[in-house]
């Protein structure tokens, strides 16, 4: 399986990680009297990069394999099966960390925290609805078509999806699994599987026209990227269609702009990874391009470990303790940290492999 990884998927994973890392060292530890400033609301806005990083290339790695199993003459129905087992595994990790997080803390969290819905949970579902999705479909440009369809219909009822009474009878576990509820997480499918499904309408053409052509569709997502993100910001100044819809959260212009610039993030990945531009130690097989490949290939014992040590019991007597300041300091060494353990656990694994091999 290694083999077959792609180096350009995982530099853009291991970029989501170092970005994740900032996200949550920030919102954990940066003191209060400093989350005023100028300076922490870009670290805010930086922060909001990772989860649609993360999604996206969630579905294009889904719709990747899954056109590669095809095209080498796999059932298209047995292989979006594969796709739904896939989310059913994630939803299970999912269930797992939360009662991992809830035995940590003693069993102080309120138990309704088992419930709460987290990326995992919305990555989880999505991907088993896209894997459907693409199994609906005959041939790649349809494919392509119907998710990129989904993914319109979901940012486009967005706003309409958070206001409408008509979910309010729903249990509370389900329905914030369809929109944000107090105390239940941030995350939802509306909006946020909709990166899965253009995550995954990007893959199925990267696989379409892989071959001689495969440069050549880089450039035309980015190109496509580039054309939508400018689109989108263009309408984001217009009058609203929308009764409410905040920018920030619930506006389809905003999902727009950064599906743009995730397609563009395609093509810069793949330069970095075949070094168009590097071609020092950064770049190419360089040191840094391999230790974000590392994180890459590792995000979700990352974000396992990283998210108890940044807001769980451990972290308690760090919480909001540090000026601006000193979490620029503090950020590189807890990267440093993750990366040790990175380290660590890849040695381990390869030892474990070649004495369960011999």
């Amino acid at each position: 399986m290694a083999s077959a990884r792609r180096g350009d998927i995982d530099w853009l994973r291991g970029v989501a990680v170092l970005v994740m890392i900032e996200a949550h060292t920030f919102d954990a530890w940066t003191a209060v009297a400093d989350r005023a400033r100028t300076a922490y609301g870009y670290a805010v806005v930086l922060a909001g990069g990772a989860a649609p990083l993360f999604l996206f290339l969630a579905g294009l790695s889904l719709t990747l394999t899954a056109s590669r199993r095809v095209r080498n003459g796999a059932a298209p129905w047995a292989t979006a099966w594969q796709g739904v087992r896939r989310g059913g595994f994630i939803f299970t990790l999912a269930m797992l960390f939360r009662l991992q997080s809830w035995v940590l803390s003693g069993g102080t969290q309120p138990l309704a925290g088992l419930l709460k819905v987290d990326i995992l949970n919305v990555m989880a579902a999505s991907c088993a609805a896209v894997a459907v999705v693409w199994g609906l479909g005959r041939r790649p440009w349809s494919r392509v078509a119907a998710l990129l369809g989904a993914a319109t219909v979901v940012a486009m009822s967005t706003p309409l999806v958070r206001l409408t009474p008509l979910l309010d009878g729903l249990p509370d576990a389900l329905e914030s699994y369809i929109r944000p509820l107090g105390g239940r997480g941030t995350f939802s499918l509306f909006p946020w599987s909709g990166f899965v499904a253009a995550g995954a309408a990007a893959g199925v053409f990267m696989e379409a026209v892989a071959g001689s052509r495969e440069r050549l569709a880089y450039r035309w997502l980015a190109l496509a990227g580039a054309a939508v993100a400018a689109a989108a910001y263009w309408a984001s100044f217009q009058p609203r269609i929308y009764p409410d819809s905040y920018f920030w959260t619930t506006s389809p212009t905003f999902f727009f702009i950064r599906v743009g610039l995730l397609l563009m993030m395609l093509w810069v990945g793949r330069s970095w990874d075949q070094r168009v531009w590097f071609r020092t130690a950064t770049g190419g097989d360089g040191p840094v391009t391999r230790a974000i490949q590392a994180f890459g290939r590792s995000s979700l014992l990352v974000y396992w470990v990283h998210v108890e040590l940044t807001y769980g019991v451990i972290a308690y007597p760090i919480k909001k303790l540090f000026s601006l300041e000193q979490m620029l300091l503090v950020y590189p060494a807890f990267v440093l940290l993750m990366y040790g353990m990175v380290v660590v656990w890849h040695r381990w694994s390869e030892r474990r492999s070649v004495a369960v091999s011999t």
